[in-house]
């Protein structure tokens, strides 16, 4: 299977908005550094009012926003797009290039307009990417 990626840049939105399933955004201690004040920005209530989600632990003790299904992320600004997009979480970064997707390929090809698009990029490097 040929892969190919591309971003599209942060006014696509495809990403970060949750599946029928949900979502959530994982937020490490290192992401927590580098995002700084846009964290402090991003209250409890926001995350309830915009995500319609909540703030809490994941299974490995690290700070995740959850969204429930079909709700954008809270880093996502109306009209603006992505507002962290330049110092967005590792989870983020390394989208689309999340085993589970690599898996499903062509699927996520519905969803997110980047893949297919830009170099070829080898699976090895694709799996260290992740």
């Amino acid at each position: 299977m040929t892969y190919r990626f591309q971003c599209v840049g942060p006014s696509c939105d495809r990403c970060c908005v949750g599946t029928e399933h949900g979502g959530f955004v994982q937020i490490t201690a290192a992401d927590a550094l580098n995002l700084g004040r846009d964290l402090a920005k991003i209250t409890l209530t926001r995350v309830l009012r915009d995500a319609d989600g909540e703030l809490r632990q994941d299974l490995r003790g690290e700070l995740a926003m959850y969204q429930k299904p079909g709700k954008r992320c809270v880093f996502w600004a109306e009209g603006e797009g992505c507002s962290v997009h330049a110092r967005k979480p590792a989870q983020c970064t390394k989208y689309p290039f999340w085993e589970s997707v690599v898996r499903s390929w062509e699927q996520e090809k519905e969803r997110c307009p980047g893949i297919g698009v830009g170099p070829k990029l080898k699976l090895h490097k694709i799996r260290r990417a992740a």
